[in-house]
C-alpha cells in the first residue's frame, strides 16, 4: 500500500510551492500530474493526491518544476506549480488533511417554482404536510434514543466492542464497562460521582486564599499559582494573533498529514459542537494552570476535566445544549481541578468563546491536546477516541463561527440568572462560599470588640494613672506645707 509522504504547502503570486519528504528516492521515479484542482504525485512506494479550491495548470510554455536536496532531510523534493490565474490567493493550504479529502459536491434540493396559487384536488393541504413532517422529526428522534441507548462512544459515536480489544487499557481510564453500559447509565453514575467527590472544605479554602477581600485575614497572600493562571495571556488573547489571522505552523501541518483521513457519516454537527466545548475547556483550563508549559499531570488534567473524555459523555441534541455542557466543565473543575475557583471557571469560558470561533485556533489547541495524549502511557487513546476525528471535521467543515456565536450568547444571557446556573451544579457552591464570608465577618466583629475593649482598657489605666498622679501631687503639697510649718517653729 503506497505511504502518503510528509508534506508542507506555500505560495507565491504566481506559483504553489509544494514541499516533499522524500527520502532516498530516485528522482526519476517522481511523476506529478496536475487536472485542473486535482494535483497527483506519485514515486516508488509513495503517492500523494491533493485537492485545491483552486485551478492549476502544467503548459509547455510554463510547465511543472521540481527542485531535489538529498541534504535535507535525507531528501526534500520542492516541487512548483503555475497556478492558472496569477495573484489567485489559495486558501487553507496549511489544512493538509482538508487537502487530502476528495472534494464531493454539495446536494442541494431543487427549487420550486409556485405557477398557480389555487388548491388543487388531489394535492397534500399544509395540515398534512405538517403531519408528515413532524413523523419525520419523531421518526429520527427515536433512531436518536435508539443510538444513545446502545453503547456506542467516540467521535461521532464511531466507536463500540473497544473494551474486548483494549481491556486492560480501557480499565486505567474508565471504571465503566462502555460496552455494557449505555449513555444514559453513564451519566447517571457520572453526575452521581461529582457530587460526592465535591470537596467542600477544598472550595472553601481556596475561595479564601484567592479572594481579594480576605487578603487583610490572609497574611501569605493568594495561591500563586491561581494568580499566574489568571494573569497568563495565551497565544488566542495575544494581540498579535488578533491582529493577524492565524496560521498552522509547518510542524503543525506535518502533524495533520499524519492523521488517518477516516470517512464519517455525520448527520447532525450540533453535538460535535457540544463535544468539542467540553474537550477545549479542559485544555484551557491546564493550558492557564501550566502558563502554557505542559508537564507530566496536564494528561490527567484534561481528561479529568472533560465529561466527554474521562466519561464518554455524549451530547446529542439541543436538549442537552451549551448550558448543559457548560455547567458539566464547570462543575468538574470545580470537583477535580488543581485551582477549585469558580472565578477561574469564568475566566476559562470567556476564553472558550474566543477560540471556538476561530477554525486554527481550534485547531491549534486540539494539536496540542493531541501532543499531551501522546506522551501518556494509557491516555493515548484519546486521540484515537475523539482527538484525531475532531481534527478532520474541523478542517473539512465549511460553516466555522456560528457555534462559537452561541456559546457566547448562552453564556452572556445568564445576567441574573447567573447564581442559578451555578445552583444548577448541585454542588452547593453559594452556600459554601456564605459559610466563608459569615465567618470572616464574625472574625471580624470580634476583632473590633476587641479593639474597643483594649481601648476601654487603655482609658481605665489613663484615669488611674491620673489619679495617683494628682495624689502624688497632694501628698507632696502636705509634705511641704509641713516643712514651711516647721520652719516657722523653729525661727520663733
Amino acid at each position: 500500500m503506497p505511504i502518503t509522504p510528509l508534506f508542507t504547502l506555500s505560495q507565491t503570486s504566481t506559483h504553489i510551492l509544494l514541499t516533499l519528504t522524500l527520502p532516498y528516492i530516485r528522482v526519476g521515479d517522481a511523476e506529478t500530474l496536475i487536472e485542473g484542482k486535482r494535483l497527483s504525485f506519485s514515486c516508488k512506494s509513495y503517492l500523494l493526491k491533493l485537492n485545491f479550491d483552486d485551478e492549476l495548470k502544467d503548459t509547455p510554455e510554463n510547465p511543472v518544476t521540481a527542485i531535489y536536496d538529498p541534504n535535507v532531510s535525507n531528501g526534500t523534493l520542492t516541487i512548483s506549480i503555475p497556478k492558472s490565474v496569477p495573484n489567485t490567493n489559495f486558501k487553507d493550504l496549511d489544512l493538509t488533511t482538508k487537502l487530502l479529502q476528495p472534494k464531493i459536491p454539495k446536494v442541494y434540493r431543487p427549487k420550486i417554482e409556485v405557477i398557480d396559487s389555487n388548491d388543487l384536488s388531489g394535492t397534500d393541504s399544509d395540515d398534512e404536510v405538517f403531519e408528515s413532517e413532524v413523523s419525520v422529526l419523531d421518526h429520527l428522534e427515536n433512531i436518536e434514543e435508539q443510538e444513545r441507548s446502545e453503547t456506542k462512544y467516540g467521535f461521532n459515536l464511531g466507536f463500540s466492542n473497544e473494551f474486548r480489544k483494549l481491556r486492560e487499557e480501557l480499565r486505567e481510564i474508565s471504571s465503566v464497562d462502555l460496552d455494557l453500559v449505555g449513555w444514559s447509565e453513564k451519566r447517571r453514575i457520572r453526575l452521581a460521582l461529582e457530587k460526592s467527590d465535591f470537596d467542600k472544605n477544598r472550595y472553601q479554602s481556596d475561595y479564601f486564599l484567592n479572594t481579594p477581600k480576605f487578603l487583610p485575614h490572609n497574611p501569605e497572600g493568594p495561591d500563586m499559582l491561581f494568580t499566574s493562571s489568571m494573569s497568563y495571556v495565551p497565544f488566542y488573547l495575544d494581540i498579535t494573533s488578533q491582529l493577524t489571522s492565524l496560521k498552522l505552523s509547518p510542524t503543525d501541518s506535518t502533524t495533520l498529514t499524519k492523521i488517518p483521513n477516516t470517512p464519517q457519516t455525520i448527520t447532525s454537527t450540533y453535538p460535535l459542537n457540544l463535544g468539542l466545548t467540553s474537550l477545549l475547556f479542559s485544555y484551557m483550563y491546564d493550558l492557564r494552570l501550566t502558563a502554557g508549559e505542559p508537564n507530566v499531570e496536564s494528561a490527567w488534567n484534561v481528561w479529568k476535566l472533560s465529561a466527554v473524555m474521562c466519561y464518554f459523555e455524549s451530547y446529542h441534541s439541543e436538549r442537552d445544549g451549551v448550558r448543559g455542557v457548560l455547567e458539566d466543565c464547570c462543575r468538574r473543575a470545580v470537583c477535580y481541578g488543581y485551582c477549585r475557583s469558580w472565578e477561574l471557571c469564568e475566566k476559562v469560558v470567556e476564553d472558550l468563546i474566543v477560540v471556538v470561533k476561530d477554525r486554527r485556533f481550534v485547531l491549534k489547541c486540539l494539536i496540542e491536546m493531541r501532543g499531551i495524549f501522546e506522551r501518556s502511557e494509557t491516555l493515548y487513546l484519546m486521540n484515537k477516541f475523539y482527538l484525531e476525528g475532531y481534527l478532520v471535521w474541523v478542517q473539512g467543515e465549511e460553516e466555522w463561527g456560528e457555534f462559537g456565536g452561541e456559546v457566547e450568547e448562552v453564556w452572556r444571557g445568564l445576567g441574573r440568572d447567573f447564581g442559578r446556573f451555578r445552583g444548577g451544579l448541585g454542588l452547593g457552591l453559594r452556600e459554601a462560599e456564605e459559610e466563608v464570608d459569615k465567618s470572616i465577618e464574625d472574625v471580624e466583629e470580634e476583632d473590633e470588640d476587641e479593639d474597643e475593649d483594649e481601648d476601654e482598657d487603655e482609658d481605665e489605666d489613663e484615669d488611674e494613672d491620673e489619679d495617683e498622679d494628682e495624689d502624688e501631687d497632694e501628698d507632696e503639697d502636705e509634705d511641704e506645707d509641713e516643712e514651711a510649718d516647721e520652719e516657722d517653729e523653729g525661727e520663733d
